[in-house]
C-alpha cells in the first residue's frame, strides 16, 4: 500500500472530523486573512480620502473600524472551533494505530514478538504514530492556504505587477535556500531519533540484566556504556537543535525583510496608497507561510513515508490492513466488561502428548528436533540439559511462544492446532526461569514461603 492510500485510509477513518476541521481552515485563511487585508485596505484609502479632502465627520471610517474588529473576531472564532475537529481526528487515528499494532504484537509468538528491542519499538509507537498524524493538520492547513493565495496573487498583482515580483520572488527564493538545508535537518533529526532510540533500549536491557551485571561485577562497565550513549544524544539533540533554531530565524526574519522592501518601492514608485501597502504588508506573512508550509508538507510527506514503511515492519510480512482495521476504541463509551473463562472437563489435563516437536532459530539455525514426551496428571516433568541446551526454546515453543516447525500436540487425545491461544488459564500458565541461580532450587519451587514443619522435616530428610 501506498503512503498517499495509507493516509487516506486513516482520514476516512474520522471523515466528518476532518472534513470539519478543513472547512474551518478554509474559512480561517480565506475569511479571516484575505478578508481582514480587503477591509484593511479599504479602511487606510478611506483615511486618506478624508485627510486629502479635509473632511471632519464621516461614520465610514467606524464602519470600517468595526468591520476589521468583527473580521478579527470571526477569524479567531473559526480558529477555535477549527481546533477541536482536528484534535479529535489526530487523536483517534493515533489511538487506533497504536491499538492496532499492540494487539497485533501480543497476538503473535511471545518470544518473536517484535522484530528488534523493546526500545526500538516503543520509538516506533510512539514518534512515528505522531509524525504520521501531524501530516494530517498538515494538509488541512495547505488546503487553506492554497484557496487564500490564488485570489490574494490575483489582488495584489492588480495593484503592481512590478512590486510583487519585487518582493515576493527574492522572498520565494530565500524561503526555498532555507528549505534545502531542511535535507540535512532531516538527516540530524533521524541521527538524533536514532541515538534515543539506542539509548531507550540501553536502559531496557540493563534494568532487565541487573542480577548478570552484578554477578559479573559489570557495574562500572554498564555505567560507561549508559553515559557514552547518553552523550552522543546530548551531542545529536544539540545539533539538531541548533540548526533548528538556524532555519526558525531565517523564516522568522524574512516577513520584517519582505516589509523593509515594501516600504522602500512604495517610496520609489510613490503611486502606492496607505490602502495597497497596508493590504501588501498584510498578506506577505502568509505569502511566506504558504511558502514553508509547502516546502515543509514535503518534507513530512518523506518523514511520514519513512514512518509508515518503519510501523509495517513491525508487523513481520503481515497485511497492513491490520494497521486500519477500525474497531471500537472505547474513548468515550464504557468498556464492554471481559469474561472470565470457565474450566470445564474437557479443559482438566489427563494426558499432554508431544510428538516429533521441532523449531529452529532462522538466524543461526539452531534449535531442538524430534522432541516426545508425554505428561499425565499428577505427575512431575523435569526437563533437564546443559546450559544452550534447548531447554527455554522447548517449552516456548510447547506453550506457542514460538512458532514450531513441525510436531504435534495433543491435550486428552484432541490435536491442539494454535499452541499460543490455548496455552494460556486455565489451561496452564507460564513464569519465565531467572537467568541467575542467585537462590536455591527450594527457594525457587517454593517462593521463599514458610512451608509447614512437616514439608521442611521431609525436605532435610530428603
Amino acid at each position: 500500500m501506498k503512503t498517499y492510500q495509507f493516509i487516506g485510509r486513516l482520514i476516512r477513518y474520522r471523515s466528518w472530523n476532518y472534513i470539519g476541521s478543513l472547512c474551518g481552515n478554509i474559512s480561517f485563511h480565506v475569511m479571516g486573512r484575505l478578508m481582514f487585508g480587503l477591509v484593511l485596505q479599504a479602511f487606510f484609502n478611506e483615511l486618506d480620502t478624508l485627510a486629502h479632502i479635509s473632511v471632519r465627520a464621516s461614520t465610514i471610517p467606524w464602519l470600517l473600524l468595526c468591520a476589521l474588529i468583527l473580521v478579527a473576531l470571526i477569524r479567531a472564532g473559526v480558529q477555535i472551533a477549527a481546533l477541536p475537529p482536528m484534535l479529535t481526528c489526530i487523536f483517534n487515528t493515533t489511538a487506533l494505530l497504536q491499538r492496532n499494532l499492540l494487539r497485533y504484537i501480543l497476538q503473535r509468538p511471545g518470544a518473536r514478538a517484535i522484530p528488534g528491542s523493546a526500545g526500538e519499538a516503543i520509538n516506533y509507537f510512539r514518534d512515528d504514530t505522531d509524525i504520521i498524524d501531524r501530516l494530517f493538520g498538515q494538509i488541512a492547513d495547505m488546503v487553506g492556504l492554497v484557496l487564500f493565495m490564488i485570489p490574494a496573487a490575483i489582488i495584489l498583482l492588480h495593484i503592481d505587477v512590478m512590486i510583487t515580483l519585487c518582493v515576493f520572488l527574492p522572498l520565494f527564493c530565500v524561503v526555498t535556500i532555507a528549505q534545502t538545508m531542511r535535507q540535512r535537518q532531516q538527516r540530524l533529526r533521524e541521527a538524533s531519533r536514532e541515538a534515543t532510540g539506542l539509548l531507550t533500549g540501553a536502559i531496557g536491557e540493563i534494568f532487565s540484566a541487573v542480577q548478570a551485571i552484578q554477578v559479573a561485577g559489570a557495574e562500572t562497565y554498564a555505567v560507561e556504556h549508559f553515559s557514552r550513549l547518553s552523550h552522543i544524544r546530548q551531542r545529536q539533540i544539540l545539533k539538531d537543535t541548533v540548526f533548528f533554531s538556524a532555519l526558525q530565524s531565517i523564516f522568522g526574519n524574512t516577513v520584517g525583510i519582505g516589509t523593509g522592501l515594501i516600504l522602500v518601492l512604495a517610496a520609489l514608485y510613490r503611486h502606492l496608497s496607505p490602502g495597497d501597502i497596508a493590504i501588501f504588508i498584510s498578506y506577505l506573512g502568509t505569502v511566506t507561510t504558504f511558502i514553508v508550509s509547502a516546502a515543509t508538507l514535503i518534507t513530512q510527506y518523506t518523514q511520514a513515508r519513512v514512518s509508515h514503511q518503519r510501523l509495517v515492519s513491525l508487523l513481520q510480512g503481515a497485511s497492513e490492513e491490520i494497521l486500519l482495521n477500525n474497531d471500537p476504541l472505547y474513548l468515550k463509551q464504557p468498556v464492554p466488561e471481559l469474561s472470565t473463562p470457565l474450566k470445564t472437563e474437557l479443559d482438566t489435563l489427563t494426558v499432554l502428548d508431544v510428538n516429533n516437536l521441532a523449531y529452529h532459530y532462522p538466524d543461526t539455525g539452531r534449535g531442538i528436533s524430534h522432541i516426545n514426551f508425554q505428561v499425565r496428571r499428577g505427575t512431575l516433568t523435569v526437563i533437564t540439559g546443559r546450559i544452550a541446551s534447548g531447554k527455554t526454546t522447548l517449552v516456548q515453543t510447547l506453550l506457542g511462544l514460538l512458532p514450531k516447525d513441525e510436531g504435534e500436540i495433543t491435550w486428552n487425545g484432541k490435536s491442539v492446532a494454535e499452541p499460543a491461544q490455548f496455552f494460556v488459564p486455565p489451561h496452564s500458565t507460564y513464569t519465565p526461569r531467572c537467568h541467575i541461580c542467585s537462590v536455591t532450587h527450594w527457594r525457587k519451587i517454593s517462593c521463599s514461603a514458610c512451608l509447614p514443619s512437616t514439608w521442611s522435616c521431609h525436605r532435610r530428610s530428603n
